[in-house]
């Protein structure tokens, strides 16, 4: 990608094997989702502090080009209660408040025909149930990405080419899809892009409703210790000619 078009991943969280295993003792809980009710406060900090600490020498281990390593929930004491950090956002996802765009949609040879520019949540449920396509997982489906415990939820961050719309040259959509085609891409499976994932105006009541429900999760999307990476746009497109003065 050229300078202007790269889209790097800005956090990789990795682990597993290689530096959060636990020989001496294995999570005591039976759903690996949650902590055991009757540990201690101090110790939960210690293990996730340890699990932190291990994530982060694994990833510095491993060449950008690397798969990320598999998680389970039996590599370290600590990865219940990093993994339970996620709840607000596991139930935003659950509401429907919060939408994972589907990259196999916008990976797709062919799906610059289908969806040439980005359009509003809205728009994209409307071009759902008109072409019978899939372009957002399933509640069901977002949650279990984020829980897969691969990393496979990105998050987008970058600069809104205008107030109204983020993209108005499509130079945005145009680099998701060339980063959701590269190697260093293919694991996403889900795609947090704030325009198309949040309902936007005009809204409904009940839009009105999720929107904000999301707004007070969403930046557990960009800060998930185990579920997501972030991919960053280090580039702001030029502003068309007609947009001066906005």
């Amino acid at each position: 990608f050229s300078e202007t078009q790269v889209l790097k991943v800005g956090l990789v969280k990795a682990g597993g094997p290689h530096g959060l295993r636990d020989e001496q003792a294995s999570c005591s809980t039976t759903d690996p989702w949650q902590p055991a009710a009757e540990a201690d406060p101090w110790q939960q900090l210690t293990m996730l502090e340890e699990a932190k600490r291990a994530s982060a020498t694994a990833a510095a281990s491993l060449p950008i080009s690397s798969p990320l390593p598999k998680l389970t929930a039996a590599d370290h004491k600590g990865i219940p209660l990093l993994a339970a950090l996620d709840e607000l956002l596991v139930a935003a996802l659950h509401s429907g408040a919060i939408k994972l765009l589907r990259t196999e949609f916008l990976r797709a040879d062919g799906s610059e025909a289908v969806l040439p520019e980005l359009l509003r949540r809205q728009e994209l449920e409307r071009l759902e149930k008109e072409r019978r396509i899939r372009i957002f997982l399933t509640p069901k489906e977002a949650v279990a990405a984020l829980r897969s415990l691969s990393r496979e939820v990105a998050g987008l961050t970058y600069g809104w080419a205008s107030p109204d719309h983020p993209d108005v040259t499509g130079e945005y959509l145009a680099n998701v899809r060339r980063f959701l085609r590269d190697p260093l891409g293919e694991h996403v499976t889900a795609l947090f892009w704030d325009f198309s994932s949040l309902p936007q105006k005009p809204r409904t009541a009940a839009e009105d409703e999720f929107f904000y429900q999301a707004l007070k999760v969403m930046g557990d999307v960009y800060a998930s210790a185990l579920g997501t990476i972030v991919i960053r746009h280090r580039s702001v497109p030029a502003r068309p000619a007609e947009l001066d003065g906005e």
